[in-house]
């Protein structure tokens, strides 16, 4: 008996600490998206020679496909950002006896378009007023790969949980009547714990493991506490299906 306790303790603590690394990266990739999602713009400079007026080429590129939203930024506001960022530019500024920075518009796209953003550069070249865009394709592509694997260990996760949900139902369903489930669930609450206390430990040693290295990254981001309660929950049941299955085998 004290064996089946350590076995399904083992078992029970190796699934969960595997899930807590999966929540652990899901959380920082989701949080550097989030980051890099807030920076990345792309930049449509307004042609000093066009004669369309401003509102009319937002409105044209308002229309676009993908556009979430378009901001207008004129170059007095740009010129006093690049100040405020850089006082060294006030000094290149009064050299050049004038504003050399053009009016602006800052485009948020789709994550959707993201994929295609080549694509949708070519469309918006069409755009009249428009003399040159400006963005930065590598963080297009790292904003669509950490897009995937938020996504990829998310669906993961949510599959994996699903599948313990089917096996203790296959348990009850194939073993039990709700009266003796309800026995059965009071005679083995033990092993509930059993499995309970390798996920508590693995949260635990996940934690202790992250904890004193968190301060090499200036980005840094916890799982919500919900989950690990979910994982230690959840991680009791598994315990107690193993035994179930276990005794009937």
């Amino acid at each position: 008996m004290r064996k089946g306790y350590r076995i399904i303790f083992l078992a029970v603590f190796i699934v969960s600490l595997l899930t807590e690394v999966l929540l652990f990266l899901f959380s920082q990739i989701d949080n550097v998206n989030v980051m890099l999602k807030d920076d990345f713009r792309i930049v449509l400079v307004k042609s000093e020679m066009t004669k369309v007026s401003t509102d009319d080429i937002k409105g044209n590129l308002e229309k676009l496909e993908g556009v979430k939203e378009v901001v207008y930024v004129n170059r007095d506001e740009r010129l006093r950002e690049l100040i405020a960022a850089n006082s060294d530019f006030s000094e290149i500024i009064t050299l050049l006896g004038r504003n050399p920075i053009p009016d602006t518009f800052e485009i948020v796209l789709d994550d959707v378009f993201l994929g295609d953003l080549e694509s949708w550069i070519t469309l918006a070249w069409k755009t009249e007023g428009i003399s040159d865009i400006k963005y930065k394709p590598l963080e297009a592509y790292i904003i669509l790969h950490t897009l995937f694997y938020s996504h990829f260990i998310f669906i993961s996760f949510v599959l994996a949980i699903i599948a313990l949900i089917i096996m203790v139902v296959m348990v009850l369903v194939y073993k039990f009547s709700p009266r003796k489930t309800i026995v059965t669930a009071k005679r083995d609450i033990k092993w509930f714990f059993a499995g309970s206390l390798g996920s508590f430990i693995a949260v635990f040693s996940c934690y202790a493991i992250v904890y004193p290295i968190k301060y090499l990254s200036p980005i840094w981001s916890w799982p919500n506490p919900l989950w690990h309660i979910l994982i230690i929950f959840l991680g009791g049941f598994m315990g107690w299906t193993i035994h179930q299955w276990k005794i009937t085998h």
